[in-house]
């Protein structure tokens, strides 16, 4: 899914609309008591910012608006090979609201929660002024990242680039029984190599999710 003018175009023009609409709103001392009560994905939602601008193969990125929800995001990336490198576990969750609750998926002991799958934002602020984060680029970026992470934030984001990974069209999985919790936390430590194959440690280089299930 490359570079695709239209798209962008229609992206840029709803991110436009939304800053004269928060500017206006301020000029006329209304609306900023509101938005501070509104979530940062909801305001969102009067745009219809919920399409996958693009695609970057190359740079394994996504720019994604925040109301795509994570079904429709793997299945946009799948086509391209790539998956995200964090899934929310709801298939009907916005890629906003997972970075705003730090979600985690099943690849999280290896890439973080959701949020740090964000490498970069832009955003609305309450004044109708336009930003962009780009995350790990300084502090003054960084704070900017929690501030618009928030759940509470006042800021409307209108795209977040997100990181990819490849895709394989099959999995080795093994299941490893455990007895309790502690035993899980066992099986996932650090084993030498001399260890029993029986010993031997769950997670290593090699492994790209880990699952967990509990019975009592």
């Amino acid at each position: 899914m490359e570079y695709n003018d239209e798209l962008w175009g229609r992206h840029r023009r709803a991110v436009h609309a939304r800053c004269e609409s928060m500017r206006q709103a301020t000029r006329d001392q209304v609306g900023l008591s509101l938005a501070q009560k509104v979530p940062c994905s909801a305001p969102s939602q009067l745009l219809g910012l919920n399409q996958v601008v693009e695609i970057d193969r190359d740079r394994f990125i996504a720019s994604v608006e925040p109301n795509v929800t994570m079904e429709a995001l793997v299945q946009l990336t799948k086509i391209e090979g790539l998956i995200p490198t964090v899934i929310a576990p709801s298939r009907a969750t916005t890629v906003a609201d997972a970075f705003a609750t730090a979600t985690f998926g099943s690849s999280s002991f290896q890439f973080g929660t959701f949020d740090c799958a964000v490498l970069s934002l832009e955003a609305v602020l309450p004044d109708g002024q336009y930003v962009m984060a780009k995350l790990g680029d300084g502090d003054d970026a960084d704070r900017l990242f929690e501030i618009l992470g928030a759940p509470d934030s006042p800021a409307l984001i209108t795209l977040l680039e997100i990181a990819l990974t490849p895709a394989w069209g099959y999995v080795e999985m093994t299941y490893w029984p455990v007895s309790s919790v502690s035993g899980a936390r066992l099986r996932m430590e650090p084993k030498g190599p001399n260890s029993l194959i029986l010993d031997r440690a769950a997670v290593d280089e090699s492994t790209d999710f880990v699952d967990s299930v509990m019975f009592d």
